[in-house]
């Protein structure tokens, strides 16, 4: 073998290695950007907000659920808009018995947090906060520790469900629904189209199953709670 073709096979060989090291830094590169994007938009735990006023702390407050327990913020949005026909009448979670405050995006007891992504989970002030009214006339006041005397749960929980049946619980429908309210960056989308909404779906899914044993007993009503049956089934 002459010197000549020896230079050449010995270029070729460099060149080759070159190549072969630049394609790994690549997919090295793309692999860990793909991990970054991952834990940022599922994953990254931020600070829950801390309320400074006690009162507020117990209507908004986060009390550590976990991810089982949470439902993604933008498709907790758009729900009631996407699905009236499974609510007990007009006026979205509130129809529900739910109790908001003036200039709140959430109900009393639910919080924002954000692991990865924007969630609402409930908290104890769900279950234990009430309303009156002193005459007929009068705007309803807020009685924390009180009673949930108008809290529908199960229906709450059947709402949820329900609406994970339906077959226009998809990606394409409810990322078209939030873009009414809420623009996606590129990549926030591609998580919830492959990821967040499946998931969402999936998890609903299997809680109604887990819940099948409700229908076999009395219906729980306004105001009551089925505190010790779901932990016993």
């Amino acid at each position: 073998m002459t010197p000549k073709r020896n230079r050449h096979l010995g270029m070729a060989a460099g060149f080759a290695k070159t190549a072969l090291l630049a394609c790994l830094a690549i997919v090295l590169a793309l692999a860990g950007a793909c991990g970054y994007a991952l834990w940022v938009n599922l994953a990254r735990v931020e600070p829950d907000i801390n309320y400074p006023a006690v009162e507020d702390h117990y209507k908004y407050g986060a009390i550590g659920l976990g991810a089982d327990s949470r439902v993604p913020y933008w498709i907790w949005k758009v729900l009631p808009d996407m699905f009236p026909e499974y609510l007990p009448g007009p006026g979205g979670w509130a129809s529900l018995g739910l109790i908001y405050e003036d200039g709140k995006d959430l109900p009393i007891g639910f919080s924002k947090r954000r692991i990865g992504y924007d969630a609402v989970e409930a908290n104890c002030a769900l279950c234990h906060t009430g309303e009156f009214r002193r005459s007929p006339w009068s705007k309803p006041e807020v009685i924390l520790g009180g009673p949930a005397h108008t809290l529908d749960l199960q229906s709450f929980q059947e709402f949820l469900y329900a609406c994970a049946a339906d077959p226009r619980f998809n990606p394409d429908n409810l990322i078209q629904a939030i873009g009414s309210v809420h623009q996606f960056s590129f990549v926030e989308s591609l998580i919830y189209r492959y990821l967040i909404i499946p998931g969402t779906k999936r998890g609903l899914v299997k809680q109604k199953a887990a819940y099948a044993w409700q229908a076999s007993r009395p219906r729980q009503g306004k105001g009551r709670t089925d505190t010790f049956n779901p932990t016993k089934f």
